[in-house]
């Protein structure tokens, strides 16, 4: 069975679009869970909209209303029994072949070692109006990295809506560290960690809509001196993605700074 993971918060705007996107998709057989973290918008009422519709969509109840986007997906991890797990986000837009052929490549794999498949993501404005055809171009994140631990110790180049983990990767990825970053960085570097298999569709599959309230986005690497203005918070961002690297591998400080420099000098050479 292959689930399809939603978070939703206030996401009236764009949600219908992308409800109608996960049914417009060539391979149907999947279940569609949702849950909510406590809108205040007709959010709700558009998934019971869509209940009504379609038999495979369940809204999850959860008693802690708000647990942001990281939270509810690993949350959504931890309740449900399925053999695959997709994560959807509430404002993009999926192609009609994103679930087919990723799936297609996930069963030439060896399906007993945990398996991540992704894709690439062409990065639209809020009108769904293509900017940029490739993120992984935009970002300098090169998917030739993906399978890489070292790399996923410093970086993360697998976007998690356009994920898809069998139950091997979400087994290992359920016991997740507390105040862990998001949790496509944390699927992807657990399971590189374990010698599992990432593989990469090297196209789009996903609009990946970029718009005034995104929780997270396609930017540019930021310029010297704004990077210099937040210097607090980047070192904050790595001190927290250092503990979470050293609890899971027990990783030197040093090396993972060195390891870091590293592959930033990489991305900033790539064209």
């Amino acid at each position: 069975m292959l689930a399809i993971l939603l978070s939703t918060y206030n996401g009236e705007r764009f949600l219908r679009e992308q409800l109608d996107s996960l049914f417009n998709q060539r391979y149907s057989d999947f279940t569609l869970y949702v849950r909510d973290d406590g809108s205040t918008d007709t959010t709700v009422d558009i998934i019971h909209e869509y209940q009504t519709k379609h038999e495979n969509v369940i809204l999850l109840h959860d008693p802690w209303p708000h647990r942001g986007a990281s939270g509810s997906f690993m949350w959504m991890l931890q309740q449900i029994e399925a053999d695959f797990y997709m994560f959807c986000d509430q404002d993009d837009v999926w192609m009609s072949n994103k679930v087919g052929d990723t799936f297609s490549l996930m069963q030439q794999c060896d399906l007993k070692q945990p398996t991540i498949i992704h894709t690439d993501l062409a990065i639209t404005d809020e009108n769904l109006h293509v900017t940029h055809p490739s993120y992984w171009s935009f970002t300098k994140k090169p998917a030739k990295y993906s399978a890489s631990y070292h790399y996923h110790c410093a970086y993360n180049n697998v976007t998690g809506c356009t994920m898809l983990i069998n139950r091997q990767a979400r087994d290992l990825a359920v016991h997740i560290p507390e105040n862990s970053p998001m949790h496509d960085k944390w699927i992807a570097l657990v399971v590189s960690y374990h010698r599992g298999t990432i593989r990469y569709l090297p196209y789009a599959t996903i609009y990946y809509r970029q718009h005034a309230t995104n929780v997270i986005g396609a930017k540019k690497s930021d310029s010297y001196l704004r990077k210099l203005q937040s210097l607090r918070e980047l070192l904050r961002k790595n001190g927290q993605w250092y503990r979470t690297v050293k609890e899971l591998t027990n990783i030197s400080l040093p090396y993972f700074i060195l390891n870091k420099l590293r592959f930033a000098l990489l991305r900033a050479l790539t064209k």
